[in-house]
């Protein structure tokens, strides 16, 4: 189903990770070092290193390999370390130290390093849901467990205003998108409270591989959907709506990083798809993590929604006080 006219919307895009002995600092979506090198050379777009960077650091169309580091030394070359720095907010002795070591084009230095990836999907990614207390819950619910119908919102209805493109005027050209919001972390505390109504609720895992291919088979006027990491930025960079849309709705502020999130998208013959239901099939479904204030009835009724799912693992959520806050104990519903 994938297509080389989808790839106008949901461009992929190498990532520039940078470490410190093995632990990610920081990571940001090369199209920021790209901005920059093609406004001081509009010709850059047809360099090789320029090209790779902009989709795949492994492998570009002509079948040329790149090696990462001669891509690293590309950018270091040509963008500044002041140039892009304050699109992100690190410690001091960090900043301190990948300065230098952007400075000194190297690759690694003093256990920091700097690398160029695709950032794999996750094997499961999270969505959190409420207790079915009111009818648009139990409706919702319904829906995706008895139906395998999952239901994607538009950022008109995001509890972010900034969120697609950041002002108000760019945010009006997503209101109807469809986008399917996830987090790879099941263990948060402050996602059981923001999305699962103070813990009383729970999170679903899905398989994102699953999840994409049920989509696109099992829905007719799917083209092609796609999983995208959402970007964190201290100070957001400039991003044109018409060039790169994907982009605007893939960028927030970093004090939402806690979120850890993933996007989905529905691409159709010509455009991304409007927010509504999208078949799926059961398989997609990994396990339910039930928050720590999760009531014995609402796990009932979870337990009777989910019952023919013979692949689903469940958990309950309990107050950890020698570690991190939460952890998580497998459960077998009765």
């Amino acid at each position: 189903m994938t297509t080389t006219g989808a790839n106008t919307f949901f461009p992929q895009f190498a990532e520039v990770s940078f470490c410190f002995k093995e632990e990610e600092v920081l990571r940001i979506p090369a199209f920021v070092f790209l901005d920059v090198i093609s406004q001081d050379n509009s010709a850059a777009s047809n360099d090789i290193e320029f090209h790779s960077l902009k989709y795949r650091p492994d492998r570009i169309d002509e079948g040329v390999p790149v090696r990462t580091d001669v891509l690293i030394t590309y950018l270091q070359e040509r963008v500044q370390w002041e140039t892009f720095s304050h699109y992100m907010r690190i410690s001091p002795d960090s900043f301190v130290n990948l300065k230098r070591l952007w400075s000194c084009k190297q690759n690694e230095l003093d256990g920091y390093a700097i690398r160029i990836e695709q950032r794999p999907l996750p094997d499961t990614l999270y969505r959190y849901y409420e207790p079915d207390e009111s009818s648009r819950c139990k409706k919702k619910l319904a829906n995706l467990f008895s139906k395998n119908e999952l239901a994607l919102s538009c950022p008109k209805f995001f509890n972010d205003p900034f969120d697609c493109a950041v002002d108000e005027e760019h945010r009006q050209k997503f209101n109807d998108w469809g986008m399917g919001c996830f987090s790879a972390k099941r263990d948060d505390v402050l996602m059981f409270s923001h999305y699962a109504k103070n813990h009383r609720g729970f999170c679903v895992g899905f398989n994102p591989s699953r999840l994409i291919h049920a989509i696109q088979t099992r829905n007719d006027d799917v083209r092609e959907a796609r999983i995208h990491p959402i970007w964190y930025f201290h100070t957001m960079p400039p991003l044109n709506l018409n060039e790169a849309p994907l982009l605007c709705a893939t960028c927030k502020y970093d004090i939402w990083a806690y979120e850890h999130e993933y996007r989905l998208f529905v691409n159709g013959e010509d455009e991304p798809l409007t927010a509504g239901s999208y078949r799926i099939e059961p398989n997609v479904f990994t396990s339910v993590v039930f928050g720590c204030n999760s009531s014995q009835k609402d796990r009932a009724n979870v337990e009777k929604l989910t019952s023919h799912l013979s692949n689903i693992e469940y958990f309950k959520a309990s107050r950890n006080r020698n570690g991190p806050p939460l952890q998580l104990t497998g459960i077998e519903l009765d």
